[in-house]
C-alpha cells in the first residue's frame, strides 16, 4: 500500500512539473498569450463599437485566444457583431508580429456571407494593458454573395477596443 501511494504521489509531482514547463514556456516564449505574473495578455474578450460606413455604427466583441499547436505567434478567435437588426458571428486567425504581441494581424471569415458590410483585413497595436488599437478593411459583400466590386471602402477604419469580461463577451446581440 505504501508503494502504491508513494507511486501515486511521484506521478502527481511528475504531472505538477509538466504543467509548470508547459505554462512556464508559453509565458517565456510568447508573452502577449500566457501570463505568470498576473499582466494583460493579447488573449481575452475585447469590445467596441465600430463604424461599418453608412448606416449606424455596430457593437463588436473578440475572444482572442492563443492557437496552440506548431505556430508560437498564432491567435484564433471568435468575433460577434450586432446592430439593432444585425446579428452576425465570425471566426477570425491571424499572427502577432513579434515577440510581445504589440502588433498582430487578423483576417476573418463570416459563417454567412449575408449581403451587407462585415469585418475584414485587420492589423492591430496592443501597447500590453486593457486597449487594442485596430484598423480594419471593411469587407462589403454584394446582393450576389461577391466581395469583388468598386463598392469597397477605399481607407480603413480606425477604432479601439477595450477589454470586458467572458459575460460580456456572452451578453453581446442579446
Amino acid at each position: 500500500m505504501r508503494r502504491l501511494v508513494k507511486s501515486l504521489l511521484v506521478m502527481a509531482l511528475a504531472g505538477a512539473a509538466l504543467i509548470a514547463l508547459v505554462t512556464f514556456g508559453h509565458a517565456a516564449l510568447d508573452p502577449w498569450s500566457t501570463s505568470i505574473t498576473g499582466k494583460p495578455t493579447l488573449t481575452g474578450y475585447w469590445a467596441a463599437t465600430v463604424p461599418f460606413g453608412p448606416g449606424p455604427e455596430r457593437q463588436v466583441a473578440f475572444h482572442v485566444t492563443f492557437e496552440d499547436g506548431d505556430c508560437f505567434r498564432c491567435v484564433d478567435g471568435d468575433a460577434k457583431i450586432c446592430a439593432a437588426d444585425y446579428k452576425m458571428d465570425q471566426t477570425f486567425d491571424g499572427h502577432v508580429k513579434n515577440y510581445h504581441g504589440t502588433e498582430f494581424e487578423l483576417s476573418t471569415a463570416p459563417y454567412n456571407l449575408v449581403p451587407g458590410v462585415h469585418l475584414g483585413a485587420m492589423t492591430g497595436t496592443w501597447a500590453g494593458g486593457d486597449e487594442l488599437k485596430i484598423s480594419m478593411e471593411p469587407l462589403v459583400v454584394n446582393a450576389d454573395r461577391s466581395s469583388h466590386s468598386d463598392e469597397q471602402p477605399d481607407k480603413p477604419t480606425p477604432f479601439t477596443m477595450h477589454r470586458i469580461s467572458k459575460s460580456g463577451f456572452n451578453a453581446t446581440c442579446r
